[in-house]
């Protein structure tokens, strides 16, 4: 990739660099030539670059440019055309001596250290931490479901946060907003920027071994996480300032732990395998270690049936110093599925239905080149886009995959961490576990105060409606017996589909999130309770679009060399 850098610097005419703040006095044909906008304010000063090796740097020999008044700048690109660049990678290096026009004071002056801005190629590239935060997240999940999905799920994640989803100049007159519009995009930037530059420089301070000597990749990853941040945490109304709103996505940031061999884990390249392979692989039984630390020690098995066919998950103990299934297991679908859906009636479009599906198991199974998983074949009944991602871990602690982070040693020679995404095709309510703490949704709404999974609740009004207007709140604490902690104020809905009543999550505080994985909702989908089978049931509400990732996980052969460093017996075939 330097190669195919150097030797296109080699055939610049102008030599590479030659465009600085809008004000390059060479002769460029048009077709040659990249003229856009760096924005939070307008930036001057700003290093932009076509980024031909996709590192989130600068790197010698890669065309670049210097932004002027306007944060204007023009990018010699040849002999790339424009067009040629629509794949490629545009970022802006805005260090703390760049000066934000909006503020008349530098990154510096204004207690930044600077970050990185990003996006894709066009004629005219506008880069704000908005579209820096769309293309981050297209990156880091290997981009194989095209760029606007990635688009599409950031917009609904900065529109769920009350902040503006625009990827145009929201500083240029001539763009069609309105006032409100136009302050909340600029307020928007404003946060963002700022929560980046802070982000960048706990990645610098804190993984010093992995960032602090070279800054590849620490643009993406500083995006990454504030991306994270913002799927866990909302404003508690609708009145939150603008400096109270950047100190709770800060805060929210910091609560995601780092540790330097995950971040290296992290840095390499994701492969997407194909639908053949996936499901041969899966086939073959992956392995869940994110409990093989606790008390009982255990273990989730995950695989499938065959060359495709149906997904289940078998849980197993650490008993005797071997490992046996645990029978008790109820999560994650041992006791089976329940799927809520709406879908539109064929006969008359204008008219939507609803369906409950009841299932033991998901199956997955090839659509064309597609891997998907489906729970019926019941009309409009939800299915999902599969895909297992892979990483080499080869050479790396066994720590960098947190769960082992007690095992001495390295990853052996091919060894690979893989890790299942999922995206939802339509809106849908799945139940896949029986609560433990009640048997009934009354009962559950009717007691004065519950505690489980380490934090106690109670509700505080009722909702009535699925709509924000009859939003109903419940207050957190913790379980301490020292005097309980306050958590902070949930919300939630209530409404019916297909004959079920629904207890949706709307919002939960940050440290609740924090301190319980059963209420946490990071991954994009809130928590929801119904009543089945005279149990109460708990599952997860994700729109049409949302898209989540599991856990790191090992085949056998990863799992036992990690269990051998842990002096625990392997697990057998």
């Amino acid at each position: 990739m330097k190669l195919a850098a150097g030797m296109l610097c080699a055939s610049l005419l102008a030599g590479c660099g030659g465009g600085g703040g809008g004000d390059n006095s060479a002769v460029i044909d048009a077709n040659y030539q990249l003229n856009g906008t760096v924005v939070d304010g307008y930036l001057v000063g700003a290093k932009v670059c076509l980024d031909l090796n996709t590192n989130w740097v600068c790197d010698a020999g890669e065309p670049f440019a210097t932004t002027g008044t306007g944060g204007r700048y023009k990018l010699d690109i040849s002999p790339l055309r424009y067009w040629e660049t629509y794949d490629k990678l545009i970022i802006a290096e805005v260090g703390p001596e760049v000066k934000d026009e909006a503020t008349g004071k530098t990154l510096r002056e204004q207690g930044q250290s600077g970050y990185v801005l990003a996006a894709r190629g066009s004629v005219k590239p506008v880069l704000t931490p908005i579209t820096t935060l769309q293309i981050a997240k297209q990156m880091s999940e290997g981009a194989s479901y095209g760029e606007q999905i990635y688009v599409d799920a950031v917009t609904a994640l900065l529109k769920d946060s009350g902040m503006s989803f625009s990827k145009v100049d929201y500083f240029d007159s001539s763009e069609s907003f309105t006032v409100t519009e136009r302050a909340l995009a600029q307020r928007t930037g404003r946060v963002l920027a700022a929560a980046l530059s802070a982000t960048q420089a706990r990645l610098k301070s804190e993984v010093a071994t992995v960032y602090g000597a070279s800054s590849e990749g620490l643009g993406a990853r500083a995006a990454g996480l504030l991306t994270i941040a913002l799927s866990a945490t909302r404003a508690s109304n609708a009145a939150e300032t603008e400096a109270d709103q950047l100190t709770r996505i800060n805060q929210q940031v910091l609560s995601t732990a780092l540790n330097s061999d995950t971040e290296k884990l992290l840095r390499k390249p994701v492969s997407t395998l194909d639908a053949a392979t996936a499901l041969a692989t899966i086939g073959s039984g992956f392995y869940d270690s994110s409990l093989v630390g606790s008390t009982p020690r255990s273990l989730l098995t995950l695989a499938t049936q065959g060359g495709g066919g149906a997904f289940a998950a078998t849980s197993l103990q650490y008993r005797s110093s071997a490992w046996a299934r645990d029978a008790t297991y109820q999560s994650q679908g041992a006791a089976g599925y329940h799927l809520i859906y709406s879908y539109r009636n064929l006969k008359d479009p204008n008219t939507m239905e609803s369906a409950v599906v009841n299932s033991l198991t998901p199956v997955w199974f090839k659509d064309g080149l597609v891997l998907k998983e489906k729970f019926s074949d019941a009309m409009g009944s939800p299915v999902r886009q599969v895909q297992i991602l892979m990483r080499d871990a080869q050479d790396l602690p066994f720590a960098a995959v947190p769960a082992l982070s007690t095992a001495t040693g390295n990853f052996g020679t091919g060894h690979k961490v893989y890790q299942i995404r999922r995206k939802a095709l339509v809106d849908e309510y799945a139940f896949d576990s029986v609560a433990s703490f009640f048997t009934s949704l009354a009962a559950f709404k009717a007691s004065p105060r519950t505690c489980y999974a380490g934090v106690c609740w109670s509700i505080t009004k009722s909702a009535s409606e699925f709509d924000i207007a009859f939003e109903g709140t419940m207050k957190f604490t913790t379980t301490s017996s020292n005097g309980s902690l306050d958590l902070g104020e949930a919300k939630f809905v209530e409404t019916t589909l297909g004959n079920v009543r629904l207890f949706v999550m709307t919002s939960i505080p940050v440290g609740v999130q924090n301190r319980s994985a059963f209420w946490s909702a990071k991954d994009g989908r809130y928590p929801v309770f119904a009543d089945f089978d005279n149990k109460l049931w708990v599952g997860h509400y994700a729109p049409s679009g949302t898209i989540w990732t599991s856990d790191w996980l090992l085949s056998r052969t990863e799992l036992n060399a990690a269990l051998t460093a842990m002096s625990l017996t392997p697990v057998a075939p």
